[in-house]
Formats: C-alpha cells, sequence, structure tokens
C-alpha cells in the first residue's frame, strides 16, 4: 500500500525525541527541546534549539520538517485536515504552465474549511480530481456523498480531490469561511474544501458554463481532462503509474527496512529552500526507508526507560501504518 513518507517518519522520529535527551554524556546529539531534531542541525538550519515550536505556529519544528513544511515560517505548517502533503520537484516552475491538457496545472492557494492555505503543487505525486461547485448548486450537493465514497476507496494509494467552492448559497456571492465549515460538515468532506472567491481557479477548468465540473491531474502534475466527469477509470489507470520522483534531503541517515532498498541521502539541508522540505523517490510513498532526526544516532543502553518506550512506541506506529 503506497503511503507518503512522512506518515511513517512521524512517529518513528516521535518515538526517538525521548532518546535524544539522554544522548547527552554519551556522544549522541541532543534534542534540548525534545522536538525529534538535534540541537546541531536546528542550528545549522535557522531553528531555535531551546524552542519546540521556533515559529510560534502550535507544530513542533520535527512535525513540520517531517511533514514537508517550513519550520521556520508561521504561515506553512502541516494541513490542519490532515490530508497529505508531499514535496515537489525544483524545477516544475520552469515547466510550461497553463489550463490545457499536457500542460502542468498552474499553482494555486486557497483557504480551505480549517483556515488553512492550501496548495495545489503540495500533493504532487497524487492523482488529483478537481471539482468546480457552488453551495447553491443541487446536483454539486447531491454528487457529494458520491465523492466521498471515491476519495475513501482511493487516498491511501495517492489520490486527492479538491472541492472549489466558488460561490455559496447566493448565487453570485463568494462563499463564506462559515459555509466552507458547514459544507465540509454536511458531506463529511475528509478532502479539502476550498473557497474560489469570484470562480478565479474554477474558471481555468472550466469548459461548458455548467457546474458541477470535473478535470483530473495526473501524478506529475500535467492535466489529464478538463471539465470531462469524474471518469474514475482514468484516475484507476493514472493510480498504476509510479509515484514521481522527488529528491529532497532530510536530517539524519536512513533506517532500512529488509524489504527496501531505497536509500534516502542524508546530507543536511536549509530549512526552507522549497516550502516542502523532505525526500522522495519513484518509492517513497511505501518505502520505509527513513530518516532519523539525530544525524544517525539511535537509543543506546544508557537511555532511560521513557526513551525505550518512546522508541517502541514509535515503531508499533510504524508497525501499523504499513499494509
Amino acid at each position: 500500500m503506497m503511503r507518503s513518507i512522512h506518515y511513517l517518519v512521524i512517529p518513528l522520529a516521535l518515538g526517538l525525541a525521548a532518546c535524544a535527551a539522554d544522548g547527552a554524556g554519551n556522544g549522541e546529539p541532543v534534542d534540548s527541546d525534545g522536538d525529534g531534531l538535534s540541537d546541531s542541525w536546528e542550528e545549522d538550519n535557522g531553528l531555535d534549539a531551546e524552542l519546540a515550536d521556533s515559529d510560534g505556529d502550535g507544530f513542533t519544528d520535527g512535525e513540520e520538517v517531517f511533514g514537508y513544511a517550513d519550520a521556520a515560517d508561521p504561515t506553512d505548517h502541516p494541513y490542519t485536515g490532515g490530508y497529505e502533503r508531499h514535496p515537489w520537484p525544483a524545477d516544475l516552475e520552469n515547466e510550461e504552465a497553463g489550463y490545457q491538457v499536457g500542460l502542468v496545472a498552474p499553482n494555486f492557494q486557497l483557504q480551505d474549511s480549517h483556515g488553512d492555505m492550501v496548495s495545489l503543487w503540495s500533493f504532487y505525486g497524487d492523482v488529483i480530481l478537481v471539482k468546480n461547485s457552488a453551495y447553491w448548486c443541487g446536483p454539486c450537493r447531491g454528487s457529494e456523498e458520491e465523492a466521498q465514497a471515491r476519495y475513501d476507496a482511493r487516498h491511501q494509494d495517492g489520490f486527492i480531490q479538491l472541492t472549489l467552492l466558488g460561490e455559496g448559497w447566493t448565487n453570485g456571492v463568494a462563499a463564506t469561511d462559515q459555509e466552507l465549515i458547514d459544507w465540509a460538515e454536511e458531506f463529511g468532506s475528509a478532502y479539502p474544501v476550498l473557497k474560489d472567491e469570484g470562480w478565479g481557479v474554477s474558471n481555468g477548468y472550466e469548459q461548458d458554463g455548467g457546474i458541477p465540473t470535473y478535470s483530473i491531474i495526473g501524478r506529475d502534475m500535467r492535466i489529464q481532462t478538463l471539465d470531462q466527469g469524474a471518469d474514475t477509470g482514468l484516475i484507476d489507470q493514472l493510480m498504476t503509474e509510479p509515484f514521481p520522483e522527488v529528491e529532497w534531503d532530510m536530517p539524519g541517515e536512513e533506517i532500512e527496512s529488509d524489504d527496501s532498498d531505497v536509500e534516502v541521502d542524508d546530507t543536511v539541508a536549509p530549512v526552507g529552500v522549497t516550502p516542502f522540505g523532505g525526500t522522495g523517490n519513484s518509492d517513497a510513498f511505501e518505502s520505509t526507508t527513513v530518516p532519523t532526526p539525530y544525524g544517525g544516532a539511535s537509543c543506546s543502553t544508557a537511555a532511560g526507560s521513557a526513551g525505550l518506550a518512546g522508541l517502541l512506541f514509535g515503531l508499533l506506529g510504524l508497525a501499523i501504518r504499513r499494509r
């Protein structure tokens, strides 16, 4: 089962955090603030080694780094809604983008029902279904139960749906923050419900002037269809394609399982060089090859019982996540 690598990293990193505090005096890196990152790595990357949440956004530095967010930017953090973020290649912005089949889908940032600004390109590697909707639109509302079932059946294999609300209950009036919340709660939407004021993004995907409108984007962020319906056959076909390769450095060295030969570059890279740090490759979303937060340090026999328990908890979390 293909999964985003940070779902494997976070429980392990948190389990290892307790060990770092015991590392002082044993020649192991120290994690003074218990955020899952060594003091030296944080200092090298402009973070506060004495403060678990350097940018004060409510997420620890470790949660942000291993969740592909910039721990030095208070406006950038893992999505509150829990949908997975992925890194995108640095050269993606150099590709020709536009609302045409075969071109890279233009990036955007729209507010979701949790108040977060969600970026299209943060789902690079997923097959993406973009739905243009309005709260007043009966067919848009009527298709949401089917949309949730479609998402539930596929999202763990790298699929995401984005519902763009161009208007709220009143025709011609943009959706309010509360209407975003109401839509997500009414339909139990586990995927992003986004405010698209003035149909600014939706108009790019619209072809026939009617809603709901469905467009499909492949794993490489290239548009596959425009306003052609929710073609589940095409979605499933695109999902058989391997996840694209994305090279990025994480702190520490890799921990390799017996069934994976994927290696992660352990060269330390500055946080925030791209909006979503991290590392990836063609097998990244199913790999159990993950970096440790401590430059290769591990719990020693001198580590306290709390540190050992934390490690065991992290390993249990990793085992549960993997299918």
